[in-house]
C-alpha cells in the first residue's frame, strides 16, 4: 500500500440525544428543583430579614407599624458582652442539643427495628406510635367534622361494643 492509497475510517456520527450521564444529571436536577424552589421562595427571605433585623433596632411608631434604626453590630456585642445571659442559654442549648439528638436516634432506630419484628401486639404499638401523626395532620379534625364516629355510635346503640370494634378495625387495619 502506498501513502496515497491509506484507509480512512468513517467520521463516527454523533448520536442524536442525551448520553447516559446526562440523562442522570437532569433527573437529579429534576429531584433537588422542588429543595431548591422552597429554599429560594421560603428559607433565603426568612434568612435574609433575620440578618437584616439582627443589625437594626426597631422602634415603634405611634401610629402603628414600626421603623429600622441601624445599630451595626450593637445586637451582637450586647448578646455576647452584655448583661443578658446568652451564653449561658447557648451552652445550655449546646448540651442538649448533644445529648437528645444521638438519644432520639438511638431510640428511633430501636423502636424501628422493634416494630418491624413479627410479635403478638404489634399493630397496636404501630398505632400507639403514629397517632401524633394523625393528630398533627388533622384528621381527627375531619373526621369530627364529618361526624362519622358519632353516626357509627347511633346506628349500633350499644357504646361499649361499638367503641372496642372501631379500635379493633383501627389495629387490623395497622397490622400489616
Amino acid at each position: 500500500m502506498t501513502n496515497s492509497e491509506k484507509i480512512t475510517a468513517k467520521p463516527v456520527k454523533k448520536r442524536k440525544g442525551a448520553s447516559l450521564d446526562r440523562k442522570k444529571a437532569r433527573a437529579g436536577w429534576v429531584f433537588v428543583l422542588p429543595f431548591i424552589i422552597g429554599l429560594v421562595v421560603v428559607y433565603l427571605p426568612i434568612i435574609w430579614t433575620s440578618l437584616k433585623l439582627s443589625f437594626h433596632q426597631m422602634v415603634v411608631q405611634q401610629g402603628g407599624g414600626y421603623e429600622l434604626e441601624w445599630v451595626g453590630f450593637e445586637n451582637y456585642q450586647e448578646a455576647w458582652f452584655g448583661g443578658s445571659n446568652f451564653i449561658e442559654t447557648l451552652i445550655l442549648g449546646i448540651k442538649n442539643l448533644a445529648f437528645e439528638i444521638p438519644a432520639i436516634i438511638i431510640f428511633s432506630l430501636f423502636m424501628a427495628i422493634l416494630l418491624n419484628q413479627k410479635m403478638a401486639g404489634r399493630g397496636v404499638f404501630r398505632a400507639i406510635f403514629f397517632i401524633p401523626v394523625i393528630l398533627s395532620t388533622g384528621l381527627m379534625e375531619s373526621i369530627d367534622a364529618q361526624n362519622s364516629f358519632a353516626s357509627m355510635m347511633e346506628s349500633t346503640g350499644d357504646m361499649s361494643n361499638s367503641g372496642s370494634s372501631a379500635s379493633a378495625e383501627i389495629v387490623n387495619a395497622l397490622d400489616i
